[in-house]
């Protein structure tokens, strides 16, 4: 909120605004607000319907010392089979992912 205070950030801008390769199709719609609220659709990486989040993350060998980066959270997301929880401002829905593009949109700024 202090990037907002200062006129640096926008809550009804789109994520786009900010990160130009967060595009395409329904994404195009979410916006900064949308994110903090949980009403962006984005499917949560290790949410109910993440096995294989939570396959890698429980087989890694590094588990438990492995820092994840904010991309890799982001491609489990993307996957094909992860279906969006409901249209850009929709309906509330908790996503991880969601914080993961606000934290690359705070080190953007």
């Amino acid at each position: 909120m202090r990037l907002v205070d200062a006129g640096r950030l926008d809550l009804d801008q789109p994520v786009r605004r900010y990160l130009p390769r967060f595009s395409g199709g329904a994404k195009d719609r979410v916006t900064v607000r949308m994110l903090l609220d949980h009403t962006s659709g984005l499917h949560n990486f290790n949410g109910e319907d993440s096995r294989d989040f939570f396959a890698d993350l429980l087989s890694d060998p590094r588990r438990g010392s492995r820092l994840w980066t904010a991309i890799e959270l982001l491609a489990y997301a993307k996957k094909s089979q992860h279906r969006p929880t409901g249209r850009p401002g929709e309906k509330k829905s908790y996503s991880s992912t969601g914080y993961i593009v606000l934290e690359m949109i705070i080190e953007h700024i």
